[in-house]
C-alpha cells in the first residue's frame, strides 16, 4: 500500500484528534478495517470506493462520508484521489459530541456536502499556522462541518422514519394494525416509536392511523360507488357499525350524511 502523500495537522481542541488532506496514488487500497473513533472523509477530487458489509459507496467530489467506530470498511481507488478527512478521539469529551454521536450515528452515511468545498482554503491555511489561537478556529470550522453534516444526516433519517412509517400504515389498512408488529417493522421499541411518531407527526401511532382510516374513508366516500359496507371492509372495520360509530365521533356526522353532503 503506497504511503499516504499530504499534509496531517495534529493537536486539534477536543474531539478532533487530527485533520488531513491526503492524496492517494493510483491502485491504492486499504483492505477491511476498522477503528475506535469516528471518521468523516471528504472526497476533493478523483473517486473513491467504500465497500462496508453489503453496501458499496462511489465517492466522488463533494461526497462526505461519516463512519461511525467499529463498523468494518474497505478503501480503494483506482486513479487516485484527494481528500479531507477527520479523525475523532476515542475517548467521550467534556462537550459531549463524541456522547451525542454515540446516541444518533449508528450506521455509515453518505451524502452530498459540496457546500463544504468551500471552506477547505482557510482551513488549510490555517492550518499552516498552526499557533494556539488558529488550532482553536480550526476547531471552529470543524465544529461548523460536523453540524452542518449531522444536521443532514438527521434530516434524511426523519425523512426516512416519516415514509416508512406512512407507508405501512396505510398498506394495512384492512388489517387491524398491532403495534408490536409495527415495532417489529420499524426495529424499534414501541415508547422510542411512540416518542418519534409524536415528533414528527404531534400524535401518537394510533391517533395517527385513526387520521389516515378517517381521510381514506371521506376519499371513500366522496368519489367512490361503493357501499357503506365495502368501504367498512377496505378500512378493516370489524362491521358497518363500527365504522359509523368511528366515523361520526371523528367527523360529528354519520358516513351516510357526508356523502350526501358530497354529492349535492
Amino acid at each position: 500500500m503506497p504511503n499516504d502523500i499530504g499534509q496531517l495537522v495534529i493537536g486539534l481542541p477536543a474531539p478532533y484528534r487530527e485533520i488531513n488532506f491526503f492524496y492517494r496514488t493510483k491502485g491504492w487500497t486499504m483492505g477491511l478495517h476498522d477503528h475506535p473513533w469516528y471518521q468523516m472523509i471528504l472526497v476533493t477530487d478523483g473517486v473513491l470506493s467504500l465497500e462496508s458489509g453489503d453496501h458499496s459507496y462511489t465517492l466522488r467530489p463533494g461526497h462526505f462520508c461519516l463512519i461511525p467506530p467499529f463498523h468494518a470498511h474497505a478503501l480503494a481507488t483506482k486513479d487516485g484521489y484527494h481528500q479531507f478527512g477527520i479523525n475523532f478521539q476515542h475517548k467521550a469529551d467534556e462537550r459531549g459530541i463524541t456522547s451525542f454521536l454515540d446516541t444518533h450515528l449508528k450506521e455509515i452515511v453518505v451524502m452530498n456536502k459540496f457546500d463544504i468545498l468551500d471552506m477547505l482554503p482557510a482551513i488549510q491555511q490555517t492550518c499552516s499556522e498552526m499557533t494556539a489561537i488558529s488550532k482553536l478556529r480550526v476547531g471552529s470550522y470543524l465544529d461548523s462541518i460536523l453540524l452542518n453534516c449531522m444536521e443532514s444526516a438527521f434530516s434524511r433519517k426523519e425523512i426516512h422514519f416519516r415514509n416508512k412509517l406512512l407507508d405501512y400504515l396505510r398498506r394495512n389498512l384492512r388489517e387491524k394494525t398491532m403495534l408490536k408488529d409495527l415495532c417489529q417493522h420499524m426495529n424499534m421499541s414501541q415508547s422510542h416509536l411512540e416518542r418519534l411518531t409524536y415528533q414528527e407527526f404531534g400524535c401518537g401511532v394510533i391517533e395517527l392511523y385513526n387520521r389516515i382510516r378517517i381521510h381514506h374513508a371521506c376519499n371513500l366516500l366522496s368519489d367512490s360507488s361503493l357501499s357503506l359496507s365495502e368501504i367498512s371492509e377496505q378500512l378493516g372495520f370489524y362491521d358497518l357499525s363500527h365504522f359509523s360509530h368511528f366515523f361520526k365521533r371523528k367527523m360529528r356526522m354519520s358516513p351516510t350524511a357526508f356523502k350526501k353532503q358530497m354529492l349535492e
